[in-house]
């Protein structure tokens, strides 16, 4: 009893721990959103800064050099923000996630059915926060000829640096942080919500096999019932029949 108690409590804890760790988690997406996710920049080739151009997900590029332009494809297009709808989607899913985090623990829940949306919400987080890391380098930056996750190119008299930054290094580290509680939560919802269900469908089966029971149970009593006035019947007839021969000394 001792050791299943420790056990019990060591697995509170790690669950604990892993849920400071998925707010620490929305926070720095929060701060890392206003920091810099790519950046591209120009030397010259004594170390001077020429050209400094960066990314951000929620305003997007900071500014437009008309010498940058000429050393990168026609298709880029600096006023556009690629990932802003996503952002829009990422927002309200932070506020969602940290409120489940703060004030639905599924750890104090009595039920878990009720904490599925929350489930939902943590996961798609996971998901944006996956997409942000990992798809959205290949979809956009490599399409557009920008090298991921950096790349240094040496010309005759300037140097072109490309290279993810505090941005997306803080979304990196917030993944780390966010994907044990993510998972932890929804498996517990998922788990609770398939014990429920096989608990009601098992009731419905028994309160089936009850009322069946009580409806064999009232078939037998009314049989019973009827075969009870049929028998008195006929042996009211026999008797009534019996007593009239004997009266006309019939034998």
């Amino acid at each position: 009893m001792k050791n299943k108690t420790t056990k019990s409590d060591l697995r509170e804890l790690r669950t604990n721990i892993f849920r400071y760790l998925f707010v620490i988690g929305i926070f720095i997406i929060i701060f890392s959103l206003f920091l810099n996710y790519y950046t591209i920049r120009i030397y010259h080739e004594d170390g001077v800064l020429l050209v400094e151009h960066s990314y951000r997900l929620i305003f997007g590029w900071n500014h437009s050099s008309d010498y940058l332009s000429l050393l990168l494809p026609e298709s880029l297009d600096f006023s556009e923000n690629p990932t802003l709808i996503f952002t829009y989607i990422l927002i309200p899913t932070l506020a969602l996630s940290l409120y489940g985090a703060f004030f639905k623990d599924f750890q104090d829940a009595e039920d878990l059915v009720r904490l599925k949306f929350y489930s939902y919400s943590h996961l798609l987080l996971l998901g944006l926060v996956f997409f942000l890391l990992f798809v959205y380098p290949f979809s956009f930056l490599f399409s557009n000829e920008l090298y991921y996750p950096f790349l240094i190119i040496e010309q005759i008299d300037e140097v072109l640096h490309y290279s993810v930054d505090l941005g997306y290094i803080g979304f990196l580290c917030s993944f780390i942080c966010i994907v044990p509680y993510s998972l932890i939560y929804y498996v517990a919802c998922y788990k609770f919500t398939i014990q429920s269900q096989t608990q009601q469908q098992a009731l419905a089966r028994v309160k089936k096999n009850l009322q069946q029971e009580i409806d064999l149970d009232k078939f037998i009593a009314e049989e019973e019932s009827e075969l009870g006035i049929k028998h008195g019947s006929f042996y009211r007839n026999f008797k009534n029949h019996f007593t009239e021969r004997r009266l006309e000394g019939v034998p």
